[in-house]
This record gives C-alpha cells, sequence and structure tokens, in this order.
C-alpha cells in the first residue's frame, strides 16, 4: 500500500498524525531560543602578559617570540592566521583554532595551550605578570547598564566608589537569573593611596622604599595568629590589623628621636592622599544630547542554549525594577539606564520577518489563484501552514534557533514547497479528465509522480545540503540555518505532498468542465474585460481546454510559446551562441565584492585613536571632542525624519567595553584608544549620521583616528588590508624594523594616493618616545648600587612603586610611593634625582645619565615573522574590491622592489572574500555531484543529467544581471544564493524533460510519424514530429512551470524589499536567476536537446524492449 493510499483509506489516523505534529511544531516555535543573528564560536583565545617598563622590542624577544614559539607546536591551531601584538610592557597572542574543529573539543585544545604556556613560563624573565590565557572573550553581551548618579555633569551626592557599590549589587543579583551565564563589570574607576614627596625631600630622608613598606605591611597584617586548643574545641586567633582610614598611615612610627618622641610618617614631609588611580587604567562615562557623566558599566551574556533572549531581558528589567522601587537596594537617585539590549532589536526584527512572512505567504496564494483557479489554490495554500509548523517541530531539534537566518531561509523555501502542490493538483486533475474516479484519480496521479518529484525536492536539498557540512568556522556556523531549514521544509513538503495534500486535492480537485461550459477564472474574466474595452469581439463560447484545465485566456501565450520555440528550434545554433554570449556577458558584468554587508540599525560605535604613547589624558579629551560633535549634529530634518539623532552613548577610554556584538573585535587595554557606543534614535538615520561624525571629526580633531561604523552583519574583517612580511636569515622571525617599515611605507603611500581611501594607518603606529637610563656599572658597582634598585627608583619617582594593598572587607585599594603630580610630568635633571644602595642614596647622575630617544611602540607579528599591515577604509558608495583591484597592478610593481626575503600579503574583506568563495566552490562541486547521481539514477542515463543541468548557466546569467541592475555586490550571501540556484532551475528542466520523452515515447509505441527509410530519423520520428514532442512538452508544462517558478518568485519578493541589507543581493539574485532561467529553458533546453539528437544522431529516448537490448 502506497503512503498516498494510506492516507485517502486511513484518513483518521493520518488526520491524528498531523495534529500531533502541528501541536510539537507549535511547541517549539513557542518556546525555542530567539536571538537576532545566528551565534557562531569565537575560535580565538588571547594570552595576555604583563612586563611592565619593559620597551616593546624588549617584550617581542623575551616574552612574544618564546610563547609563539612553544604555543605554535599545538596541531589544531591555525598557523598562518597565528598573530600578536607588543606593545611598551604587554605581550598579546592570538591563537585561532582550526575551523574544521568541532566545538567540543575547543575547551580541550585550550587546556592544551595553557599547558603549553605553562611549560614556557619557566624560560620567561621572573618579573613578569602572567602569561593569561583568555578564551572567554567572544560572546557579546545581551543587555550593557550603565549606573551612575542622576543628572549630567559632575557628580554632587555620590562617589565613584559608591557608583561601584550599588554596580556590585546589581551584577550579584543580575548573575543569578537561570539564563545567565556571565556577567561582568566595567569601567571601574580603581582607588590607591599615594604617598608623595619631593626628590629633595626624600634624598634627605633616611628611609629606603623596602623599609616603608615594611613598615605598612607590618601595620596592614593580615597574618594568622594561631589557634587556642581546648578541652572540646579549638578556637582561631586572629590579628585585625588592617589600616581603616588614611590618618593611620600618616600616624605610622617611623623611629623615635633623641628624646624617645615618636616620629610619625607624616612628619617626614610626605603627603598621604586617597584618590582614584592617576593615570587611570580605564575612564567610562554615559552621555546623551544634555551632557555627560561618569559611569560603570554592568552587562551580562546568555546561556547559548535554551534561553530566550526575550524573555532573559524582561526579566533583568523587572528584576531592576523591584531592586530599585520595591525593595529599595538602590536610591532613587541612582540611574540605571540602558546602553544596548540586544533583546529589543531582536523582537522587532522577528516581528519583521514574520510580516515578511505573511507577505509572501499571502503573494504565494494569489499568484495560485490567479493562475490556477481557487480549488487547486486552495490546496496549496492549505500545504503552506502545515509544512512550516512541522518543519520547524524539526529542525529546532538540529540546533537551529529563530533568528533571522532561520525565519528567512523559511521565506526562500515558502515559495518552493508548493511546487509539490502543483504538480500534484495537476496530475490528479488530469487523470480526473481522463475519466477516472477520484479515488483512483489521486492514488494513480500521486504514484505516478511521487519519484520525480522527489528526485526534484532531492536536487534543490543536495545544492543547500553540502554548505550545512562543508563551509567551516564562524561562517558555516552563522549560515547553517539556510540549508538545515531549506532542506527540512521541502522534505517535509514531498511528505506532506504525498498525504495531506493528495487528502485535500480529493476533496477538493474536480475534473475540467465540458468545453464551452466552463465558468472563467478570474484572469479570464480580466482578459474579456479587456477584449470588450478595446472594442474586440467577444470569445466564442465554446473554445477547447488544455490537457491540464487551462483556461482559454492563457491559451494566447501557449500558442505564442509554441511559435517562438518552433523557431529556437529551426535556429538551433544561433539560439546556443546567443546563450553562450549572454554567458560571457553576465560573467564580465563589473560587479563588485563584498564579504558582509552592513546592518541597518540603531546603533554604531566609534573607534578613537591616538598615536602610539599618547597619554590616556589625551585620548580622553579627543574622545570629548567627538562626542560634542555628535550632540553637535544631533538635531536633523529631512522628508521623512526630524528631530534628534543622538539617543545616548557610552564612552570607553583606554580600552573598548564589553562586547556587545559578534562583529566588533573588542581591543586590549592601551591608553591612546577609546570606544564609544552610541544609540541613535531610528535605524534609518544612522547611516548619514556616521557620514557626517566622520566628516565632522576629520576636520575638527587633527591627529587623531576618529573612526565612525555601523555593524556588520556575520564575521567582519578591515575592508582593506595589506601586508608587508620581513624575514632574517640570521635572526628568523626578527626582519630588520628599518628595512621592513621602508617597504610598508610603499605600501601605505600607494593606499593613501589610492581615490576613495580613508582611515589609513598602518598596525605599528608611529615611533614614540623613551628614556633610556644609561648606567655605568664601574660606578655603580662603587656606589653600591645594582641596575634593580636604579629601575627601582626611577619607576618610584614617575610610575610609583608599589608598597602595600589596604583592604576594606573584600575591597582592595594598593598603596603607592611617587612625586607629586607636579613633578611627575617632566624629564627630571639626573643631578636632583636620587637612587637607594645598599651604603645610602646617591645622585643619579654619578652613577647614570638619562637619554631620551624615539622608539618603536608596537610590533605586529604574524605567522611568526615581524608584520606591518595597512589598512583602510573606503568611501560610501565605493567596494573594497573594486578599490584594491585599481592597485593590484602599482602594488605588484612595489613587490618587485622589494630586496629578498620581503613580501606582500592581501588581508582584509579579499582575505575573507577569497576563504569563502574556495569553500562555496567546494559545496558547489559536491552539490552539483549530488545532484548528477540523482538524475543519473532517475534517467538510467548519463547524457540526460548534463542536459538539465545545462540550466545550470541559464541560471547564472540571470543572477549576475540582477546583482548588476539592483547594485548589490558579489558577497558572501549572493555567493551562497548561486549555489542554492543549482538546485532550483534544475527543477525545470526536470519536469520540461519528463513530459517531451513522455511524447516521443508514446508516438513510438503507437508508431506515428516514423522516420521512413531516406528521411532523417530523429530519435526514430521525423524531424517535424520529433520537433512537434519538443514544442508540446513545453506548452504542455509552460503553465505548472510557470506557476512554480512565480509562487518562488513572489515569496522572494517581500525578502528582496524589507529582509534588510542581508537579504537584498541574495534575493534578487534568486529573482532575477529564476525568471531568466525559465524563460531561457523553456527555449534553449529544446534547441539543445535536438541539436544532440539531430546533428550528434544520439538516441534518448527508447523503447523497453531497447532498453534491455
Amino acid at each position: 500500500m502506497s503512503l498516498t493510499s494510506f492516507t485517502l483509506h486511513r484518513r483518521s489516523v493520518v488526520l491524528a498524525m498531523l495534529a500531533v505534529a502541528v501541536a510539537m511544531g507549535v511547541f517549539r516555535f513557542v518556546t525555542m531560543p530567539r536571538r537576532a543573528d545566528p551565534s557562531f564560536t569565537i575560535r580565538t583565545a588571547q594570552v595576555i602578559t604583563q612586563w611592565p617598563g619593559r620597551d616593546a622590542e624588549r617584550v617581542e624577544r623575551l616574552v612574544t617570540a618564546p610563547l609563539e614559539k612553544a604555543i605554535s607546536t599545538i596541531e589544531d591551531l591555525r598557523i598562518e592566521k597565528f598573530r600578536s601584538t607588543t606593545t611598551r610592557g604587554q605581550s598579546v597572542i592570538y591563537a585561532e583554532l582550526s575551523a574544521t574543529m568541532s566545538a567540543d573539543k575547543i575547551s580541550e585544545t585550550w587546556e592544551k595551550v595553557r599547558a603549553k604556556v605553562e611549560q614556557a613560563r619557566q624560560e620567561l624573565p621572573k618579573d613578569i605578570v602572567g602569561p593569561i590565557v583568555n578564551d572567554d572573550f567572544g560572546d557579546p553581551s545581551v543587555m550593557l547598564l550603565a549606573i551612575h548618579e542622576k543628572g549630567r555633569g559632575k557628580m554632587q551626592r555620590y562617589t565613584m566608589r559608591d557608583i561601584e557599590i550599588y554596580a556590585d549589587y546589581i551584577y550579584d543579583a543580575i548573575s543569578l537569573l537561570p539564563g545567565v551565564f556571565r556577567a561582568e563589570i566595567s569601567g571601574v574607576r580603581q582607588e590607591a593611596i599615594y604617598l608623595e614627596t619631593t626628590q629633595e625631600n626624600w634624598a634627605g630622608v633616611g628611609l629606603t622604599l623596602d623599609e616603608l613598606g615594611k613598615l605598612l605591611t607590618a601595620r596592614n597584617i593580615t597574618a594568622s595568629g594561631g589557634s587556642i586548643e581546648t578541652d572540646r574545641i579549638r578556637i582561631a586567633v586572629e590579628t585585625t590589623g588592617e589600616f581603616d582610614a588614611v590618618s593611620q598611615i600618616e600616624s605610622i612610627i617611623v623611629r623615635y628621636d633623641a628624646s624617645g618622641a615618636p616620629i610619625y610618617l607624616k612628619d617626614l614631609g610626605i603627603t598621604v592622599r586617597r584618590d582614584y588611580q592617576d593615570p587611570p587604567t580605564i575612564m567610562a562615562r554615559f552621555g546623551d544630547t544634555e551632557g555627560d557623566i561618569p559611569c560603570v558599566i554592568v552587562s551580562f551574556v546568555m546561556k547559548k542554549t535554551g534561553v530566550k533572549v526575550t524573555d532573559l531581558a524582561e526579566q533583568a528589567r523587572q528584576l531592576l525594577h523591584r531592586m530599585q522601587y520595591v525593595d529599595k537596594a538602590i536610591p532613587p537617585d541612582i540611574a540605571i539606564d540602558t546602553v544596548f539590549d540586544e533583546s529589543v532589536f531582536v523582537e522587532n526584527k522577528i516581528s519583521d520577518f514574520m510580516v515578511n512572512v505573511l507577505q509572501a505567504i499571502a503573494i504565494v496564494v494569489a499568484v495560485a489563484i490567479l493562475m490556477a483557479g481557487f480549488r487547486s489554490a486552495a490546496v496549496m495554500a492549505a500545504a503552506i501552514p502545515f509544512v512550516m509548523i512541522m518543519s520547524i517541530g524539526i529542525f529546532s531539534f538540529l540546533g537551529v534557533d529563530l533568528e533571522q537566518m532561520s525565519i528567512a531561509s523559511l521565506i526562500i523555501a515558502l515559495g518552493m514547497l508548493v511546487d509539490n502542490a502543483v504538480v500534484v493538483c495537476d496530475n490528479v486533475r488530469r487523470f480526473l479528465n481522463e475519466g477516472h474516479s477520484r479515488m483512483k484519480a489521486v492514488i494513480e496521479g500521486v504514484r505516478q509522480i511521487q519519484m520525480p518529484t522527489l528526485m526534484g525536492t532531492l536536487t534543490t536539498v543536495f545544492a543547500f545540503l553540502p554548505m550545512a557540512f562543508l563551509i567551516s568556522g564562524e561562517k558555516g556556523e552563522y549560515v547553517y540555518s539556510i540549508p538545515t531549514v531549506v532542506s527540512v521544509t521541502l522534505l517535509s513538503s514531498w511528505v506532506l505532498a504525498l498525504t495531506i495534500t493528495s487528502l485535500m486535492a480529493y476533496w477538493m480537485i474536480r475534473p475540467d468542465p465540458p468545453a464551452g461550459a466552463k465558468k472563467p477564472s478570474l484572469v479570464g474574466k480580466l482578459i474579456r474585460l479587456l477584449r470588450r474595452r478595446k472594442g474586440a469581439p467577444p470569445a466564442e463560447a465554446a473554445k477547447p481546454q488544455t490537457e491540464s484545465g487551462t483556461p482559454q485566456a492563457e491559451s494566447g501565450l501557449i500558442h505564442a510559446y509554441g511559435k517562438i520555440s518552433g523557431v529556437c528550434l529551426g535556429a538551433k545554433p544561433l539560439v546556443l551562441g546567443i546563450t553562450a554570449v549572454l554567458l560571457v556577458g553576465a560573467c564580465m558584468l563589473p560587479i563588485g565584492s563584498q564579504f558582509f554587508p552592513d546592518d541597518l540599525r540603531d546603533i554604531l560605535y566609534i573607534d578613537v585613536w591616538l598615536p602610539e604613547g599618547s597619554s590616556l589624558e589625551m585620548t580622553n579629551r579627543a574622545t570629548g571632542q567627538v562626542e560634542d560633535i555628535m550632540r553637535e549634529l544631533s538635531p536633523y530634518e529631512d522628508e521623512s525624519f526630524s528631530g534628534e539623532r543622538l539617543a545616548s552613548y557610552y564612552s570607553s577610554v583606554g580600552g573598548s567595553g564589553p562586547r556587545f556584538a559578534l562583529g566588533v573585535d573588542p581591543q586590549p587595554a592601551q591608553s591612546n584608544y577609546a570606544q564609544i557606543i552610541v544609540r541613535t534614535t531610528d535605524p534609518t538615520v544612522t547611516d548619514r549620521y556616521v557620514r557626517e561624525i566622520r566628516r565632522a571629526a576629520a576636520r575638527k580633531i587633527p591627529g587623531a583616528r576618529v573612526v565612525p561604523s555601523k555593524l556588520a552583519l556575520g564575521p567582519s574583517s578591515d575592508p582593506i588590508g595589506i601586508r608587508v612580511y620581513g624575514t632574517s636569515a640570521t635572526d628568523p622571525g626578527f626582519a630588520d624594523m628599518a628595512k621592513l617599515r621602508q617597504q610598508a611605507d610603499k605600501v601605505k603611500a600607494l593606499v593613501l594616493n589610492t581615490p576613495g581611501t580613508w582611515n589609513v594607518h598602518d598596525v605599528w603606529g608611529d615611533p614614540g618616545y623613551r628614556v633610556d637610563v644609561k648606567i655605568d656599572q664601574d660606578r655603580a658597582n662603587l656606589a653600591a648600587v645594582s641596575n634593580a634598585g636604579i629601575a627601582e627608583s626611577v619607576n618610584a619617582y614617575y610610575s610609583g612603586h608599589h608598597l602595600t594593598v589596604y583592604r576594606e572587607g573584600d575591597h582592595k585599594v594598593p598603596v603607592f610611593f611617587r612625586l607629586p603630580p607636579a613633578d611627575r610630568g617632566q624629564i627630571h635633571d639626573e643631578r636632583t634625582m636620587f637612587v637607594e644602595g645598599t651604603a645610602g642614596k646617591v645622585p643619579l647622575d654619578s652613577v647614570a645619565e638619562m637619554q631620551p630617544k624615539r622608539t618603536i611602540q608596537k610590533i605586529e607579528r604574524r605567522q611568526k615573522n615581524r608584520m606591518i599591515e595597512t589598512r583602510a577604509e573606503v568611501d560610501d558608495g565605493l567596494l573594497a574590491s573594486a578599490v584594491l583591484a585599481g592597485m593590484m597592478p602599482k602594488l605588484n610593481e612595489i613587490e618587485a622592489t622589494f630586496p629578498p626575503g620581503y613580501s606582500i600579503e592581501i588581508g582584509g574583506e579579499q582575505e575573507d572574500t577569497v576563504e569563502a568563495q574556495g569553500e562555496l566552490v567546494f559545496a558547489f562541486g559536491v552539490g552539483v555531484m549530488l545532484i548528477i547521481l540523482v538524475l543519473i539514477y532517475q534517467y538510467n542515463s548519463f547524457i540526460k543529467p548534463f542536459i538539465i543541468l545545462a540550466t545550470v548557466p541559464m541560471g547564472a546569467i540571470g543572477a549576475f544581471l540582477g546583482l548588476y541592475v539592483t547594485g548589490n555586490a558579489l558577497g558572501f550571501m549572493p555567493m551562497l544564493g548561486l549555489v542554492s540556484l543549482a538546485g532550483i532551475v534544475v527543477n525545470t528542466g526536470i519536469l520540461y524533460m519528463e513530459f517531451a520523452e513522455e511524447k516521443i515515447r508514446n508516438k513510438l509505441i503507437a508508431g506515428e510519424d516514423l522516420a521512413q527509410q531516406g528521411q532523417k530519423s530523429c530519435n526514430g520520428l521525423t524531424r517535424a514530429a520529433f520537433r512537434g514532442c519538443l514544442v508540446d512538452a513545453g506548452k504542455l508544462r509552460l503553465m505548472p512551470i510557470l506557476l512554480t517558478v512565480s509562487t518562488t518568485v513572489g515569496g522572494l519578493i517581500p525578502l528582496a524589499l524589507f529582509g534588510g541589507p542581508l537579504w537584498e543581493g541574495m534575493s534578487w539574485m534568486l529573482i532575477f536567476g529564476l525568471i531568466v532561467a525559465t524563460a531561457l529553458t523553456l527555449l534553449v533546453l529544446p534547441a539543445l536537446y535536438a541539436s544532440l539528437v539531430e546533428y550528434v544522431g544520439l538516441t534518448l529516448v527508447k523503447l523497453p524492449q531497447q532498453d534491455e537490448e
């Protein structure tokens, strides 16, 4: 018993099973996690090492390079992506895992990295801090909350320590929410206690830094006092001598004078001051159009599975409201402002996409009603919700969440999922027209097409499915839901076509009425109305009907097609030649490439860079200027918007804040960098606002690189990146810096002079200044002064010497000794500086001299070699690929001038695009091979599959034309669409081939129009009869083919118009590709088929007895 027969005879069972499937799908839809974009695993970890006070080159040689050597021995790392950044006092190595590594093995590999780092630690300098392996910085935050005193400007009532305490309360509460994976506090201003005195005074104080540190440590004790043993219990004894006030530090007794009176620390001319660390490590503030105020940020990351971002955010909002207004744990004059809330975007995005789904359904149903009549359209429309709900229930178990990729994939599949219903309705009606009973018409009609429709479904599935397994890494995880959702949906549509659609057809489909008695369809009525308005005579009452019951109003189109197809068959070489020319022309269209487009959101971010070595205060001033520009440009008015564009912002000076988007990489702490996260009042104003801020900042803040950016969709890279590598035969891994800089400057000059580029910079930056203390070892030995003692004394004067830690509960405040602020802003004469030795303090100039010099501040390495990369943005309206292509001839000329061992490598978007293209081409190749296997199985032939595959380049003609006409680039998503287009257009060829060969076979069996001796034999028929079969097959299948294509195109239109930048290019490519491929297939495929039979003499259709022979 076939599946269709079982359905018709066991309707209650099948309907009950359908109800269960629908209930499961609805339940999964309601409960499945929701997010804006698919999550993908960041396969990168940082190995961070601090070596305070050492210059970049020394850190590179003694820390970075040894760690690179140790870590690179791990097999699962991508050496081509292995890179590091070394600055003064800091080394940061970025280790990236193989893209093919499964997510469950990532933690294990990071443990291997930690083990290698720990082994290498034994060979590193003893006074380093770290190394620390950070593999947990990739997950973006769901919400960023700014905690601050209400109002703007200076804080009046609360200190930053107060704000930090309230932020801790919020942090603790949010961490306990069940869906929170990790919470984080950032932007905290660290406190410090400073012991300050002048150089002259310190020289006369009979106290060394070590002695001062011991005095403080002895007072600030935390050592155990032992325990008291009794007969029954042990009682712990603990001394609690921690400082409770700065005054206690001042009252520490240093020694006693001759009369026995105590001499306190404050009597030695040493000022004790509690303040925030100066310079601070980071400065954070929240602002809007009214001004700004210092703040602390609390952020949290949700768990990757089983959590709805909208529910979690709502729980957080309710928690905050309860803490502040019910429990009163947060005072009412403390503000909790939302800097970033992913849930709002997710809710809006999913809502918009669901509207797109409904629009697509409406278009598909409308097209079906216009072209197939109400009854057939009702059957097709009934299939849509059942297929979609059942598919959601299935793919939710395959790791797919509800996000824009999965919803858009449903829209893509929507037009295709009715194809099987179209074929079922058409074939059932054909059997009914032949006089069969409804039961037999449905069972036999579906049985006849169940294998061809399965093969057609599999060809489309196999075009998509390889992407789920062959695109690796972040890109593969990002697009995983597309092949998964489309494949599940199409296979579900085939199963339901054989069951529920067949049952609906049994109830709804009726045979065509006799000629002359048929009530005109809606299209027929419209045609007749137009004929009357033009004065044409009314059509005769009795008109012949087509085999599928197509109304007479449509037969004019069929008749026109028959004429055109006949002409094409008579001019086959010309038709095939024109098609080849069109294909070549389409491939030569000037279409640029772009890896992923920018998103349309109410969020932008601004990177502020000052020259290497700039102080945090300078960076803070530049950031303040950018904020003023944002406020100044906020008011805006045009035909669609009027009001303020700036809603709020959060500035993090000295390093980036918490990661808020997967496409924005966090920057490590550095004094010359700041990041501003800006929330606009409407997504439509973001693009223009970004451009205006960039132009104003370039004009008003010279010397700073201000880079406003929109959020990118998917993994992102710099638009242009050109790397210059250097090697050394005598010192491997350490190319000569001067030579490397010389070659890189040539590339940088080219990029600077290329029209359309901006924010041109190299990753090493400009050299900065340092002061070398050149020690005379002989004199130092005579003065009993060590190198370490000199370094410690000089460091104490300027940066501050760490003495101890002051504790307030779990809050720790470091205590430093240093010069007063007024004395630390200049380089002092060595004669007024004193250093400590075992024999006392001596002037610095007696043992060393200070020499200012310019030096490299940052060293970038890649693949364990020194490398300088020149990066740049491109102007709006330009594509990085086009700008880079214009530079390539000169780049090649520049590389030819390089000395041996120096080379150029292209990075940025181009590198990512080439890598993605390679994987997509491989996936395309695998998909084509699977399609060929399906067709070989279906036709038991090698030639016929390749005839059908000729439709693929016809789709490419329309695809490239669509990108060119709509102005879209060939990015990652359009490339993915091009791969999937291959499986979709093949169905048209399959439908045509099935009926063309059936026509030829019927004539051969009936013995009609057979070629006689002396006549040209075309597969056993006369030429005219053979061509007539090809034309009739096209006429017979024209309307079903147009219906399936029209529903697919109709379903894609809302995605193309309203789906956003990510889907626009892909949707238009599919729309144009399908339309052009369908038109060409119905004309070119018959010409190609006829050429193989008429010119080559192939016999493509054989009778059963011929197959046995």
